[in-house]
């Protein structure tokens, strides 16, 4: 009575699962060997139970409902089913074995685990959720579900074709184990699977008083499994059948607290008489690894794997081998001997000394040094925040660059021409905040750069006079300017450039600095002229048709020494009178040399003409057409003949005496004194006559405007 009554308990799991626990099924029927021949579709009541298929010898003799359990047994040729018109069978060869059970008893089958008689194909099925577990034929699973267990389109459905194949392998990775005891366990290669609903399940190993080896098997095989860990007997191991019984070989070494030895390095891998084998952290943050069996068994009741001294026992070859503990802080630990320290740090390192909520450092030194490393061994001023940076948000997150932070950029070239003449072009490097410099070195080549490259003693020889000039700058490219001040600037060409002969256009700063540089102007026995600086070029100054040397100022190497001096010029020569500044036409002229002509305003906006030649060559400099002063310099006869300034205000000049003055004046002249912004006028005074002309020379009440009014307006 009792097999019964568990039969009928795996009847119900299973209609359960095929899902008929509230829907009738449909069944085959046939009662003889002919009518049972093919399987057609018959008329019959629902089945509220399984469909059925007996068979005799090998025939098939009758399909239908099965009405009482014990008039349908496997032992008897009758096979049940579950799943709509399953018993569609036509040959007794087409039945297999199949394991036929459901929960716990069906983690492990084995010979005494109950079967059936399946069509084809045998199951099995694991429910994660609810943690169930059953094996038995394809069609007691609803017949249009079948097909997910077929095509491997369920994780947790596995079907197969062969007489008890739906033995070994549960879906969804249930936790197999070794499961053995002392000596057994040596060459054991016995695993079992773990209980299906502990999803914290683990493989496990349990020592005995002695700390010796006892049994591998689930750690949910025991009650009082989290007591047993606590007091280090049980030892647990993430995988499957990661317990099987065998010495372990460990890494084994002693760290410094300094270098990396034990951390990443110098770990020696030993074969320990023992299953396990530890990483711990010892006094200092020091990292010590080896055989479990070293550990005294109180010591190991306290091993945990957090806390500020960190300890941990694994039970994998070299398991011990790994980073230790899993939160040890990663920084970048170099200085600026490493070349890419400052900027581009390439040297990630676990701390050799293990801090809890360790944190990296970057310090930059008084000497303008970079530093980096874990804050467990160094240390800087965080008030200074730009010589000091701890950050805590991360792995290797010292990365910031105070070097460049705190920098300047200097001009960096060395010994060319255009780090002599052009070095705004030239490259830009961060330096340190104590500077740039530009210097001169041997030979007269230019050199600039950061001041952190200048010894420090020599620094004091820094000066920017003498033979070879130094200048040392604080500044943002303060390097970049024209040095030294006093280099020479001279025309530099040759005839290549057409305009070099006659009207060079070329000036340059000399490339060599030599103090008191000249100018030169060479024309060479092929007739060529060639201009340059005297510090690079040189020529016989006996020969003056041929050589022309200058030290009068910049770019005086202008001669044409190919060609005879060009004409003397005839140039207006007047000063301060009326008609110098209004009427130079008709004003004297004079021969004055080639250099040109010129027309400038003098003290009181007088007005004077004259030769060039009459102006000293510092003052040339100065004459500029514009400003309250203007100077014009030109190159052609009598060029100073013209109206100059070109703004030089003209206005009505005239009085009642001319008839017209009055109503329709008819005399504009340009005011002989020049003013800047200069304006007309006209006055009509107490007697009654008026008078026009301009205010550099006349002036009246503006707050009377019927007897004075003042223009500007052209």
């Amino acid at each position: 009575m009792a097999s019964y009554h568990i039969k009928f308990a795996l009847a119900v799991v299973f209609l359960v699962f095929a899902g008929t626990s509230c829907a009738d099924i449909d069944c085959y029927i046939c009662s003889n060997k002919e009518e049972c021949k093919n399987v057609k579709p018959l008329k019959s009541p629902p089945c509220p139970t399984k469909c059925f298929t007996k068979i005799t010898g090998k025939e098939i003799v009758e399909r239908g409902c099965v009405k009482e359990e014990e008039d349908c047994k496997d032992e008897k040729g009758c096979y049940t089913c579950l799943s709509n018109k399953c018993n569609k069978a036509t040959k007794a060869d087409q039945f297999i074995s199949c394991y036929s059970c459901s929960g716990s008893t069906c983690l492990n089958p084995n010979d005494s685990t109950p079967k059936k008689m399946c069509l084809r194909k045998c199951m099995i099925y694991y429910n994660p959720r609810k943690g169930e577990l059953i094996r038995s034929c394809l069609d007691d699973k609803e017949d249009d579900k079948q097909g997910e267990c077929s095509d491997d389109l369920d994780n947790n459905c596995m079907s197969c074709e062969i007489p008890d194949c739906n033995i070994d392998t549960i879906p969804n990775d249930v936790l197999k184990c070794y499961h053995c005891d002392g000596d057994n366990c040596e060459n054991s290669e016995k695993s079992n699977f773990c209980s299906l609903k502990k999803v914290d399940d683990f493989c496990a190993y349990l020592l005995d008083d002695n700390s010796k080896f006892s049994k591998s098997l689930c750690k949910s095989a025991f009650d009082n499994a989290e007591d047993l860990i606590k007091k280090g007997m049980l030892i647990t191991c993430e995988g499957k059948e990661c317990n099987s019984y065998k010495n372990r070989k460990c890494t084994k070494c002693e760290s410094d607290g300094t270098s990396n030895k034990c951390i990443t390095t110098e770990m020696k891998e030993t074969l320990c008489n023992s299953i396990g084998c530890y990483s711990k952290i010892e006094e200092g943050g020091k990292t010590k690894r080896g055989c479990l069996s070293e550990i005294p068994e109180e010591d190991r009741k306290k091993c945990n794997p957090t806390g500020d001294k960190p300890c941990k026992i694994c039970n994998e070859e070299n398991c011990n081998k790994d980073q230790f503990p899993a939160d040890r802080r990663s920084c970048y630990i170099c200085t600026s001997d490493d070349g890419k320290c400052e900027a581009t740090p390439q040297s990630p390192q676990l701390c050799p000394k293990y801090v809890k909520e360790d944190f990296c450092v970057t310090e930059l030194t008084d000497d303008w040094k970079t530093i980096r490393g874990c804050g467990s061994e160094m240390s800087c001023d965080r008030k200074d925040p730009k010589k000091c940076d701890e950050c805590k948000t991360g792995d290797n997150c010292n990365t910031k660059n105070l070097m460049k932070e705190n920098s300047i950029k200097c001009i960096k070239c060395d010994l060319t021409n255009k780090c002599a003449i052009n070095p705004e072009n030239e490259p830009t490097e961060d330096c340190t905040p104590e500077g740039c410099y530009s210097k001169i070195e041997e030979g007269g080549k230019t050199k600039r750069g950061c001041l952190s490259e200048i010894p420090k003693e020599d620094r004091k020889k820094c000066i920017p006079t003498g033979d070879k000039p130094c200048k040392i700058c604080t500044e943002k490219n303060c390097n970049k300017d024209q040095f030294p001040a006093d280099r020479r600037s001279c025309h530099i060409c040759t005839s290549d450039d057409g305009k070099c002969e006659a009207s060079p256009q070329s000036p340059q700063l000399c490339p060599k600095y030599v103090k008191g540089d000249s100018c030169v102007t060479e024309l060479t026995d092929e007739g060529k002229t060639i201009r340059g600086c005297g510090s690079e070029m040189s020529c016989d100054k006996k020969d003056p048709k041929k050589c022309e040397v200058c030290t009068t100022g910049d770019n005086c190497n202008i001669v044409n020494l190919k060609k005879p001096s060009p004409p003397p010029l005839t140039c207006v020569k007047c000063d301060s009178t009326d008609k110098c500044a209004i009427n130079p036409e008709n004003e004297q002229t004079g021969d004055c040399s080639s250099e040109g002509c010129y027309s400038k305003i003098m003290e009181g906006g007088k007005t004077k003409r004259g030769c060039l030649s009459e102006i000293p060559e510092e003052d040339r400099k100065k004459c500029i057409p514009t400003g309250d002063k203007p100077c014009k310099i030109c190159t052609e006869n009598n060029c100073n003949k013209d109206q100059f300034p070109t703004d030089r205000r003209s206005c009505h000049i005239c009085t009642s005496d001319d008839g017209k003055c009055e109503a329709s004046p008819q005399s504009p002249q340009l005011c002989p004194k020049y003013v800047k912004g200069d304006s007309c006028v006209t006055e009509l005074t107490d007697e009654g006559k008026t008078i026009r002309g301009c205010g550099s020379e006349m002036s009246c009440d503006k707050k009377d405007p019927k007897k004075c009014e003042v223009c500007t307006t052209g």
